[in-house]
């Protein structure tokens, strides 16, 4: 892993970081959760930090970080990942 995969997998855990801070558990733990499920669809910390910052057209648009800040988003983003892992995309 190079420096800049290592920068953008350091980045993903600060952003988790911020939301443990800001959240009750309960919201954190389903994030964990897809952020796992992400990470292993996507391979690695940096494609996961550039598939969560990148804008989705079946999120509406929203980048998979932004969506996962509501229930509903979490959802979406599930559904998203599953198509990913699929092969339904």
């Amino acid at each position: 892993m190079n420096n800049i995969e290592k920068a953008k997998g350091a980045l993903v855990a600060a952003r988790l970081a911020r939301a443990a801070i800001r959240k009750p558990k309960t919201l954190l733990q389903n994030e964990v959760q897809l952020l796992l499920k992400a990470l292993r669809i996507a391979g690695s910390p940096a494609k996961l930090a550039q598939w969560v910052n990148t804008p989705v057209s079946s999120l509406n648009g929203q980048t998979p970080y932004a969506a996962m800040q509501s229930a509903e988003g979490r959802k979406a983003v599930d559904a998203v990942l599953t198509r990913i892992e699929h092969g339904v995309y």
